[in-house]
């Protein structure tokens, strides 16, 4: 049975009463019925009207807009009032369910308007009161409202509240355990024990509506309060850790939470680990935006917690640049390792010195931070230029000890040879060279040998006639055999030995044309030459001369041995040609064998006819020539 089917009844009052019982059995006609204690599933079992299912239990209203339980719509000036908010001011009437009426009258339902109650009103209480009220206090109640405590339910001109009420002008559920909620007219879920779920939107003032009784980061927290880089902005009022953002409560300022949720440094404060800083890097004291670990990086320049690139030399605590000196590394500002010099940088200058003189050629970096080994040239047989070797030359003087300069060009001297100009000399041979650089060998010694000037080296050194270069470096002529027992009997350059008479000379006249011997000359007869010999007695001896002209040579035997003086015992051989040629040199010899008792024996040249020249006279007992 519905309200509609039971109103026009409304006549007497215990009809009346018989048909609010009925009502009461289809919780559908009085609002003495708290419709919120309802269990349903869905709308159709909740009471026909403006009643839904929600959560399982039966709200009054239409279904809610803004997710709340709160009854729909509010109170208004059209006299339109929820099961439990404020009822209406008058005007046109109110709901067909309304219950305490004020004003100038009620809903339509509740028949005859007056200063009381409706008409489906039992025994009024005070001006008028709702049947259900149970004690009416005030000046009446609505009629919906539970039984009350104190003394009495709401009152119809400006409300009323029970002790366990919401004040009627905010609003409020009529279940017993309502609690006070916030001023925008909206109820709290009537099944909780208080009034705002875990998870909701809370603050400081509605913090004791929440179930738990702490607002924690303006949320219903089932926490007292949330840890370091936690908000309890979890479902359900939890909290959950707070990544990539401060947390105004814990970490702030110059902190932040990472990734993880942990409480660290930002970029740009000082740090002594990458554990104190956000992303983990903590560089040059600072915390780096990157690991900022290369040699021309840094992170505490210009702008603290930035890495950025540097020049010339790494920052303290970044490592050093590869390679040594001219080829060492250095930084750039463009990148963050070093740049190593290359064959644009000379590491080592050229020079040159020493001795013997040597070049050390110039060679740059490798592009590795290294100067290649040292590479020199030896100058030899040139000397060193400024910084290299000279490589021509215009004198012996720019060229090393024992070059000479020939053609321009440095030339080592073989061994045993002297630099004399712009010559190699071999000294112990260069006849203009002799034993050092200025002594020329001249006059009868032109030749050089081991230093010295000689007359010769060699037979071919010496001049025609000569036969023989002597050990001691001298032209010889024809030499008298040692068995020759006459002295100087080849007359070389003197008549040393011979007795000369009259005219009798040394002469340049040489039987052999020896140019470094002579002849003796005599001019006639009585002119002379004479030499004592001490021979042997019985002894054979031969005599022989070269001639030139006619020849008159003859000997005597002597007694002892001084000839001049002493007996003369006889003649020994001799040689005469008074026709000889005065052209042409000729020769003889004539052999006697000495008598008894001779002792020695006197040679007598002279010129029989004229003018003559005796050479290479010998006395030998072994008959050899001369």
């Amino acid at each position: 049975m519905s309200a509609r089917m039971v109103r026009p009844a409304h006549l007497g009052g215990g009809t009346l009463f018989a048909i609010a019982l009925l009502c009461l059995s289809g919780a559908a006609c009085f609002r003495t019925v708290d419709v919120s204690k309802l269990h349903c599933i869905n709308n159709n079992g909740c009471p026909i009207g403006n009643y839904y299912c929600a959560n399982g239990r039966c709200i009054a209203g239409q279904t809610p807009v803004d997710g709340s339980n709160a009854d729909l719509p509010p109170s208004g000036l059209g006299g339109h009032a929820g099961i439990d908010g404020t009822q209406s001011k008058g005007g046109a009437g109110g709901s067909l369910l309304d219950g305490a009426l004020g004003g100038a009258g009620g809903g339509a339902i509740d028949g005859l308007l007056g200063t009381g109650g409706g008409i489906a009103d039992s025994s009024l209480g005070g001006t008028g009161g709702g049947v259900a009220d149970g004690p009416p206090g005030g000046s009446g109640g609505i009629v919906a409202d539970g039984p009350l405590g104190g003394v009495g339910g709401a009152t119809s001109g400006t409300g009323g509240t029970g002790p366990k009420d919401a004040p009627v002008g905010t609003g409020g559920t009529t279940s017993v355990p309502d609690a006070p909620i916030s001023p925008d007219g909206r109820d709290a879920p009537a099944d909780l024990p208080n009034g705002l779920n875990l998870g909701s939107a809370c603050s400081s003032a509605t913090a004791s509506q929440c179930s738990s009784g702490a607002c924690v980061d303006g949320h219903c927290c089932g926490a007292a309060s949330c840890g370091t880089c936690q908000s309890c902005t979890g479902p359900g009022g939890t909290c959950v850790a707070i990544t990539n953002a401060e947390d105004p409560d814990s970490c702030t300022g110059t902190s932040s939470c990472d990734t993880s949720g942990a409480c660290k440094k930002k970029i740009g404060q000082a740090c002594s680990a990458g554990t104190d800083c956000m992303g983990g890097n903590c560089a040059d004291g600072v915390c780096c935006n990157s690991a900022c670990s290369g040699s021309c990086e840094y992170c505490n320049g210009g702008t603290p917690g930035t890495c950025s690139y540097v020049s010339g030399t790494p920052k303290q605590g970044h490592p050093a640049c590869a390679g040594t000196g001219a080829c060492q590394g250095t930084c750039n500002a463009t990148k963050a390792s070093c740049t190593l010099p290359g064959a644009e940088t000379t590491c080592r200058q050229p020079s040159c010195g020493g001795t013997p003189p040597t070049a050390t050629n110039q060679a740059v970096c490798d592009g590795n931070g290294s100067c290649p080994n040292l590479s020199t040239t030896s100058c030899s047989p040139s000397i060193c230029g400024a910084t290299s070797c000279l490589t021509s030359c215009s004198s012996s003087s720019q060229c090393a000890s024992g070059a000479a300069c020939i053609g321009g060009a440095c030339q080592p001297c073989a061994s045993g040879q002297l630099v004399c100009g712009n010559a190699c000399v071999n000294t112990s041979s260069d006849p203009s060279h002799c034993g050092n650089c200025t002594t020329s060998c001249s006059g009868g010694t032109t030749h050089c040998l081991n230093g010295s000037c000689v007359q010769c080296t060699a037979l071919s050194d010496c001049p025609s006639g000569y036969v023989a270069c002597s050990a001691s470096h001298t032209c010889v002529c024809r030499q008298n055999s040692s068995t020759n027992l006459l002295q100087n009997p080849g007359f070389d350059g003197s008549l040393s030995g011979w007795t000369a008479n009259g005219s009798a000379a040394y002469g340049s006249a040489d039987a052999d044309g020896c140019p470094g011997s002579g002849s003796v000359t005599i001019g006639g007869l009585l002119d002379a030459i004479l030499q004592c010999v001490s021979i042997n007695q019985n002894t054979p001896y031969s005599f022989g001369v070269a001639y030139l002209g006619p020849a008159n040579c003859y000997t005597n035997y002597f007694v002892g041995t001084g000839c001049i003086g002493a007996q003369q015992i006889g003649n020994g051989p001799s040689i005469s040609d008074f026709s000889g040629s005065t052209t042409t040199w000729a020769r003889k010899v004539d052999t006697d064998v000495t008598p008894a008792s001779t002792g020695s024996i006197q040679i007598d040249c002279s010129g029989p006819t004229g003018s003559v020249s005796y050479d290479q006279m010998f006395l030998s007992t072994s008959a050899s020539q001369f």
